[in-house]
């Protein structure tokens, strides 16, 4: 499976997955991964994916790995903006997003503004709003004003009505479940949501590398292309 590389300080950093046969592609997936590590470490949905039909980006987000640039809100969604637009230039539609946590925070605000280019999401251990979060991890601290980037999915995501694919942890420590769930509770569109259970603290490698593949279920991808076609 080949893997072609662009670079630039200026752009999202992109490693391109080719599908095995790309004149059949079925779609086009966008994977950001989440605050920890860079897009070199989700290279495991590159090869799932392209085998499944699909073009793979995973995409660099500003001042992460190998990139240049300032971290925050603002920047991330302008990027994932301009990803948007070079995936659909490139390959047209489907287009579906696959994020992850941070990921998952911007996707709304993607969403809604390219809504026209984005068949679906699917928002693996995402939260309502991130201060909802801070403040369950430092509830002696006024977090509301502290924070500098609001993260705010549920006002970002009220206009999204295309298809949106919420996935939690039963038991995550860092996102607990039930801000994904308030998230789902408050999409608008098409919706649906899985719990992963089992004890799972967070989904590792081997629960991301099922949720996309199938597994026991219709994978993830499929739930949200299916909608393109009708």
């Amino acid at each position: 499976m080949p893997l072609l590389r662009t670079s630039s300080s200026a752009v999202s950093v992109l490693t391109r997955s080719r599908p095995a046969r790309p004149a059949e592609a079925r779609g086009t997936a966008i994977v950001c991964h989440g605050n920890a590590g860079h897009a070199g470490h989700r290279s495991f949905y590159a090869g799932v994916l392209a085998r499944l039909g699909l073009w793979v980006i995973l995409a660099e987000y500003p001042g992460y790995g190998p990139r240049d640039g300032a971290p925050g809100e603002e920047s991330l969604a302008a990027d994932a903006q301009l990803t948007v637009a070079r995936a659909h230039r490139s390959y047209g539609a489907p287009l579906v997003f696959i994020r992850e946590s941070l990921g998952a925070g911007v996707a709304g605000s993607t969403g809604s503004r390219e809504r026209d280019k984005v068949t679906g999401l699917l928002l693996i251990t995402p939260w309502d709003r991130l201060a909802h979060v801070a403040a369950h991890h430092y509830p002696w601290l006024p977090v509301k004003w502290l924070l500098r980037d609001r993260y705010d999915s549920v006002t970002c995501l009220a206009s999204f009505d295309r298809p949106v694919l919420v996935v939690v942890a039963e038991s995550d420590s860092i996102v607990p479940a039930r801000f994904g769930e308030a998230l789902y509770n408050a999409v608008v569109g098409p919706r649906q949501l899985r719990v992963e259970g089992g004890g799972a603290q967070r989904l590792d490698r081997a629960h991301r590398r099922d949720l996309v593949e199938g597994g026991d279920q219709l994978p993830a991808h499929a739930t949200l292309l299916k909608y393109e076609t009708r």
